[in-house]
């Protein structure tokens, strides 16, 4: 059988939701055809159905205990559903923002960020950013490209407190055109970028706002014309975190 054979038999299979559910029980672990039959209601004939479809496209085993196992290639063929799921249930996010700047290897998992809650309210996800420095413990990671004034004071507090904070951000500081504190930019440089305590590098141009720390992470991409309409994703699961602490570190290592 040629390849693109192979791969059109491999998502007629996965088509179906009954595998598809299958496939994801038997990543927490094996189980028998029973279980199987218990937890999606259905006749042992149809879970054994199922089941020989799932082997025949090679995507688990069955042991010596008559359990079945997923193998490493159904594992990641689950992987990359993942990724189809997330994006699938965001397709009018994605329609309307810009990803491209984002390097394929992240791309390629997004379906780690299933954890995370799509955030439409403008001034909803805003409160998320001014929340995200009220919560974080342990040291900040932020890529901005206009900082959020309204949190000036709990930054200095949590600068006081000796939380370490890694920036990318403009060249010059932008102030936030909402903000109310009638800063100048050359004065909100030199009290933030000036702290021992702050690791600041340059990005220019942004294709990404990112808060991220051990808790918590908030994201938003540019729209398709290149301005931020402060919609976006937040995030407190682990696996989404690491996600994001992970992209932030090829940030700031692909910088200067």
């Amino acid at each position: 059988m040629e390849a693109p054979d192979l791969l059109y038999d491999l998502l007629f299979e996965l088509l179906n939701e009954t595998r598809h559910k299958i496939l994801f029980f038997l990543s927490m672990g094996p189980i028998r055809v029973t279980e199987i039959s218990s937890r999606l209601d259905l006749t042992s004939q149809e879970a054994s159905r199922h089941i020989s479809r799932l082997m025949k496209i090679k995507l688990i085993n069955r042991d010596n205990s008559g359990e079945y196992r997923i193998n490493n290639f159904g594992l990641q063929v689950l992987q990359i559903l993942e990724e189809f799921e997330f994006i699938s249930i965001y397709q009018d996010y994605l329609l309307s923002h810009n990803l491209g700047g984002i390097p394929a290897e992240f791309l390629k998992r997004m379906g780690e960020l299933k954890g995370c809650r799509y955030i439409d309210n403008v001034m909803i996800f805003l409160s998320h950013i001014d929340n995200f420095f009220n919560e974080s413990i342990g040291n900040l990671s932020l890529i901005f490209n206009q900082f959020p004034l309204n949190s000036i004071d709990i930054v200095k507090l949590k600068l006081e407190q000796g939380m370490n904070f890694r920036v990318i951000g403009p060249k010059d500081g932008i102030i936030s055109p909402d903000s109310q504190l009638g800063r100048t930019v050359e004065n909100f440089t030199k009290d933030f970028m000036l702290y021992p305590l702050v690791e600041y590098k340059i990005l220019d141009p942004f294709n990404i706002i990112l808060f991220v720390s051990s808790k918590k992470a908030v994201i938003s991409f540019p729209t398709l014309k290149g301005d931020f309409d402060y919609r976006g994703f937040v995030c407190e699961d682990l696996k989404s975190i690491m996600w994001f602490q992970s992209l932030f570190g090829w940030y700031w290592d692909s910088l200067e």
